[in-house]
């Protein structure tokens, strides 16, 4: 269905409540965002309420307000030194409690918020924290998208704990698996990343899967890799998730590769590389690069070897799109449809992290095999056509019923 047959005929507002700069420095939250309001744009005439910790750039709401109507940004800030010890334990024992994270806004905003909504047809909001943020319990003709499920983070998180982190990791997932039980009453449709989360959700709500996607416009695939076996990983090391991965795979996978393959580099693109020599972990620290084109074209593989978080990694089709072979844990390749030794090579175990490493390099065919499979599956599901193309169906879904109309 193109975005013509899915446009409505009044031209309806849509808003949309979210944190990321969509034109700003790019992580996956603020591509997400991206994609999802030009997406709706197809749809309708979009305003954009950020609920933001800090101001974006310039740049970014000079972009962001000629491509739409940008609502006065909302600011929240930490409650924690005003609360009471009995609103602590709330918010730590109750699942209808709305203060999750220990933040507020202040009273004013709230008349911006009501104004805002009352104009609304259709509310797309990104992240249930967002929605809790502003302390509204129902939120009739809404979307609510939830590529990170809490519950499933959390869990994940308790698995690689020390004993008194485990328990604490068990209870906040527990916590959160009965908030994410309430959902049905709250909102009218939800938003998940993968089929997965959408069986895990169990939910009776309108529960559609809208995978993540990665921006593939000014990426040329010119692979090159280099003579001797080459390992890259890219990512955020401030993110837990990224820096237990790292330090995993340093410590556990990384020796039985050199062992094997003794002229082996490991090569780490991101932010907050110091970590690596601040845990004596083995690699090339390059920092951000603006564009690792080049850097990666040189890699024999992608190395996703993440242990914690929920949601889907972006790094997975970033690979996919630069025709880069992947390994990673089955979490790192968590959501999406794919099956070992055909898009990529999966291992949880250190020794089997590091054999499918090596096969990578020894074995021949083997890494053009995966890339092909892997392009197609990115073509078919992850590009952001696709992308867009769902979430123009979901919000034109919602609409009609909204209208009381009855789809085709």
């Amino acid at each position: 269905m193109n975005a013509a047959a899915l446009k409505m005929p009044s031209d309806p507002r849509i808003l949309f409540i979210g944190e990321n700069a969509p034109y700003g420095p790019m992580n996956g939250g603020g591509l997400r965002t991206r994609v999802t309001i030009e997406a709706l744009a197809s749809v309708g005439r979009v305003t954009f309420l950020p609920v933001i910790p800090e101001p974006w750039s310039v740049d970014a709401v000079a972009e962001t307000a000629r491509r739409f109507e940008l609502a006065p940004p909302i600011r929240f800030h930490s409650s924690e030194k005003r609360q009471r010890l009995s609103a602590r334990i709330q918010r730590n024992v109750s699942p209808r409690c709305m203060d999750t994270d220990g933040f507020q806004i202040d009273g004013r905003d709230e008349a911006v918020v009501d104004r805002e909504l009352r104009h609304a047809e259709l509310v797309w909001i990104y992240q249930v924290r967002r929605a809790n943020l502003l302390r509204r319990w129902h939120w009739p003709r809404t979307v609510l998208d939830i590529d990170d499920l809490a519950s499933r983070f959390e869990l994940t998180q308790a698995v690689v704990s020390t004993r008194a982190q485990r328990i604490r990791a068990l209870w906040r997932a527990w916590l959160w698996r009965r908030r994410e039980k309430l959902f049905d009453e709250r909102f009218r449709h939800l938003v998940v990343s993968s089929e997965d989360d959408r069986r895990y959700l169990r939910s009776t709500s309108r529960v559609h899967v809208i995978p993540n996607t990665f921006d593939d416009s000014n990426v040329t695939v010119v692979r090159s890799p280099a003579a001797h076996p080459r390992f890259g990983f890219i990512g955020h090391l401030g993110y837990p998730p990224n820096r237990d991965a790292i330090d995993w795979f340093g410590r556990y996978v990384w020796p039985d590769i050199v062992c094997a393959l003794p002229d082996s580099e490991l090569r780490i693109v991101g932010s907050e590389s110091e970590f690596l020599r601040a845990r004596h972990l083995p690699g090339v620290a390059l920092g951000y690069v603006a564009d690792p084109t080049d850097e990666m074209a040189t890699w024999t593989a992608m190395i996703v070897p993440v242990r914690i978080g929920g949601g889907t990694r972006v790094k997975i089709s970033e690979a996919f799109v630069r025709r880069i072979p992947v390994i990673a844990t089955r979490l790192g390749a968590f959501g999406y449809d794919v099956a070992n030794d055909r898009e990529l090579l999966l291992a949880d175990d250190p020794r089997a992290f590091a054999h499918a490493c090596i096969r990578i390099f020894t074995e021949p065919g083997l890494a053009e095999r995966l890339t092909v499979a892997g392009s197609e599956l990115y073509n078919r599901d992850h590009s952001i056509a696709a992308v867009r193309g769902r979430i123009a169906v979901v919000a034109a879904e919602a609409l009609r019923e909204e209208r009381g109309s009855v789809d085709p």
